[in-house]
């Protein structure tokens, strides 16, 4: 008896493995044009698949995708949820992005600049398809590598939810520099019909010239030694902040600024 369970469970192995051969080939030879097909109707943007494989038991592995010249990602995992099948429609329970980079041109008062996004890893809950208006949870982390300015080189994280059928958006973002174990940069955003409302909080603290860019040196001062002072003092400067602009005509209006100096009480050689 125990050598025919054996044998059965052997035998049902050997079949979960060659269908799963199977269907990886089956996938590769005909759903990598059929996907890349639909997803491109649904984002209205080409999409390209390098290579596409099988994952059990409800998933799929693309590498080497891009879209249009906007993204390019190294492996994108894509993990179905099929509870709502019965309504004729299927959710993409979890989709994560790793190793990708995103290359904006934008139009920015006037001017055109392509801002460049490295090693992003990005992952997205709930999303339905065919799509329609509902919030999809994301959480990212990226380098801004060139065209931010006074961002450039800094590490981004962060988190919210975004409708991908209407492209609006909420959530909040964080901006560390080098080694410094805290954001200097805390950005709220809304995006709603084509509009971008940005509030935010930009901490001088600490600042030398091995953890911030030049572009923030030139924004507040011609070189680093008003925050060598400041900071000397045992003082800091927060500056509070807000502006409007379109995503399609990156102009900045409505901007808003104010800040202020106080003492670190634990340093500060004034409270003395």
């Amino acid at each position: 008896m125990i050598k025919v369970i054996k044998h059965l469970s052997f035998r049902l192995f050997l079949l979960i493995i060659l269908l799963i051969v199977a269907l990886s080939i089956i996938i590769q030879l005909l759903g990598k044009s059929l996907l890349e097909s639909f997803v491109s109707r649904q984002f209205d943007k080409k999409i390209s698949i390098g290579y596409l494989f099988y994952r059990f038991p409800f998933g799929l592995t693309a590498r080497n995708v891009s879209a249009d010249d906007f993204l390019r990602a190294k492996t994108v995992n894509v993990y179905f949820d099929f509870s709502r099948i019965s309504r004729k429609e299927i959710v993409i329970d979890k989709l994560i992005l790793s190793e990708g980079t995103i290359i904006a041109v934008k139009d920015i008062n006037g001017d055109k600049s392509e801002i460049k996004l490295n090693k992003l890893n990005l992952i997205l809950s709930k999303i339905p398809l065919p799509l329609r208006s509902e919030k999809t949870k994301f959480v990212a982390d990226s380098v801004i590598e060139k065209g931010a300015r006074i961002l450039d080189g800094s590490l981004v994280k962060g988190g919210g939810w975004v409708d991908l059928n209407s492209k609006n958006s909420e959530g909040k973002l964080f901006f560390y520099r080098g080694k410094s174990p805290g954001e200097f940069l805390i950005a709220d955003f809304v995006c709603s019909s084509g509009k971008l409302k940005v509030e935010g909080e930009l901490k001088l603290e600490g600042l030398t010239k091995e953890n911030i860019s030049p572009g923030m040196i030139n924004l507040f001062s011609r070189d680093n030694y008003i925050f060598r002072g400041l900071n000397a003092l045992g003082l800091d400067v927060k500056t509070r902040f807000s502006f409007e602009t379109g995503l399609d005509d990156f102009k900045i209006d409505n901007i808003a600024v104010n800040g202020e100096v106080y003492i670190k009480e634990e340093k500060s050689v004034l409270a003395e």
